[in-house]
This record gives C-alpha cells, sequence and structure tokens, in this order.
C-alpha cells in the first residue's frame, strides 16, 4: 500500500472556502445548503469551516451570502425540549455518552442550539444526566499507529470524518490539537 497525503487544506483562505460553499448551492439551485449537502459536495470537510470561520453553519451560511437554513425557530425551544431529545437518543443508542456528531446524526434538533444554550456540548449532557468523555492524552506513537491502521482499513488516507469508531480507536480531535501545539 502506498502512503500517499493529499492536499492539506490547513491554510486554505476564507474567500476560498466561501466560493465552494457558494458553488455547492448554485450547483444543487438552492439559496441554503444543510451541512450534510456540503459534506457530500464541498471541497472541504464542515468541521474545516467551523474551525476556520469559529462559528455556527447559520453564521458560515450568511458570510457566503446564502440563506440560513431554518430547520427549527430554536427560541420557541424549551431547555426542558432539548434534554429530554437527548436523553432520548442516549437511551435508543443505549450509550451513556453520545458525541454531537452521533446526536446530528438522530437528533430532533442540531448541534449547534446546545451550543447556544448550554455555552458548551458536555454542559447539555450534565444536564440530562449523561456522561462526558474527558480527553485522554496519547502519546505520538500510539496516534501514528491508529492512523496506519485506519489508513490501512480504508485503503486511502482517512479524513476527520473517518476518525471514529469503530474504524479508529481516537477521533480526529487529538490530531487537529497536536497539529495545534506545534
Amino acid at each position: 500500500m502506498k502512503f500517499e497525503l493529499k492536499r492539506y487544506n490547513r491554510n486554505i483562505s476564507e474567500s476560498d472556502i466561501l466560493t465552494d460553499l457558494k458553488d455547492v448551492a448554485d450547483r444543487l439551485c438552492k439559496q441554503t445548503i444543510t451541512i450534510e449537502e456540503y459534506d457530500k459536495l464541498g471541497k472541504y470537510a464542515p468541521t474545516t469551516l467551523r474551525r476556520k470561520f469559529n462559528l455556527g453553519w447559520d453564521d458560515i451560511l450568511a458570510l457566503a451570502g446564502l440563506r440560513q437554513a431554518n430547520r427549527n425557530d430554536y427560541s420557541k425551544i424549551s431547555d426542558a425540549e432539548l434534554i429530554e431529545d437527548l436523553k432520548k437518543i442516549s437511551k435508543s443508542l443505549n450509550k451513556l455518552y453520545i458525541s454531537h456528531d452521533e446526536y446530528n446524526q438522530y437528533g430532533k434538533f442540531r448541534y449547534e442550539i446546545y451550543l447556544k444554550r448550554f455555552k458548551r456540548w458536555h454542559k447539555a449532557l450534565e444536564c440530562a444526566g449523561l456522561k462526558y468523555k474527558q480527553a485522554r492524552s496519547m502519546s505520538d506513537e500510539e496516534l501514528f499507529e491508529n492512523i496506519i491502521n485506519v489508513w490501512q482499513k480504508l485503503g486511502r488516507q482517512p479524513f476527520y470524518k473517518d476518525m471514529c469508531q469503530p474504524l479508529s480507536k481516537y477521533s480526529g480531535k487529538p490530531y487537529v490539537e497536536t497539529i495545534a501545539q506545534e
């Protein structure tokens, strides 16, 4: 197997990202797009956009001159409803911890509403009586061994979104944090 890195998008310009976002909307002939649509058709991972702008999806759409998704009028949703939905998803997945990606996949609302209300994902989990995974430090060797295993399983370079169980022992976050420390 040949281990060849694809183009690295860490230093991509904000204007390139916004142009790509508009291009995806144009291809779909829409004035707004969902994260899922962008994930399938865009050049960059949605997490790249979030990290680059440090904003929620609707705010990134606004920067690109697109309409906000407006899935729900979140101001009408009570904290109790949000907590109940977290508990429901936790029970359906039979897990005491759920990631925000899992919640976005199965939940009634979006992860971003929890951030707006509770400021941090782990605070929302605590309010629902759920567990929060504390970050554990991994050695560089453990991270390299893991990414090689994932690369071999996929037969290609893994993307951030590939770094999750059962394929990977670790999420993409420790890799990003390691790069940020350099």
